[in-house]
């Protein structure tokens, strides 16, 4: 499980690092324009697995009685992520072109750089998640007071 996890965080990783160096001038060469049709080599399997980890971790975690409170839980998130993503991609928009004067294609790779942040700060968070029954499974056992 983490394994798939840590690949499509760095599919996720990939495509924004791409995105980001789309069109910037090295010095020596430009990056091409056509690497935006790349990103989608990568964005595509990591969304579709990000999905597909979301719902394996929690068939794997969740106590069988409780499988259906935590998938509505991580419907509830999913829709107040899917409105604050905008929120902040036109917070940040607006912050780097009105409130400090870049122009929009640095604006947007700076955009970007928020949202790669965030990323990996989620990533940071997932990877903390430890699977209880396969601690059991491997001889852990339960001492008392809440801790293994």
């Amino acid at each position: 499980m983490i394994f798939n996890v840590l690949l499509k965080g760095m599919l996720w990783i990939i495509s924004l690092i791409l995105a980001l160096i789309t069109n910037y001038n090295f010095g020596i060469f430009t990056v091409p324009s056509y690497f935006i049709y790349i990103i989608g080599i990568f964005t595509g399997p990591a969304l579709c697995g990000t999905w597909v980890s979301q719902r394996q971790m929690i068939v794997e975690l969740a106590p069988p009685s409780r499988t259906s409170n935590y998938f509505g839980i991580a419907n509830i998130f999913g829709k107040v992520s899917a409105a604050i993503g905008p929120l902040i991609w036109l917070s940040s928009i607006n912050l780097f072109s009105k409130l400090l004067g870049f122009n929009l294609m640095i604006t947007t790779k700076y955009t970007l750089i928020i949202l790669l942040l965030i990323l990996l700060i989620g990533l940071w968070f997932i990877l903390e998640v430890t699977d209880r029954h396969q601690d059991y499974l491997n001889g852990k056992r339960h001492i008392g007071n809440g801790e293994w």
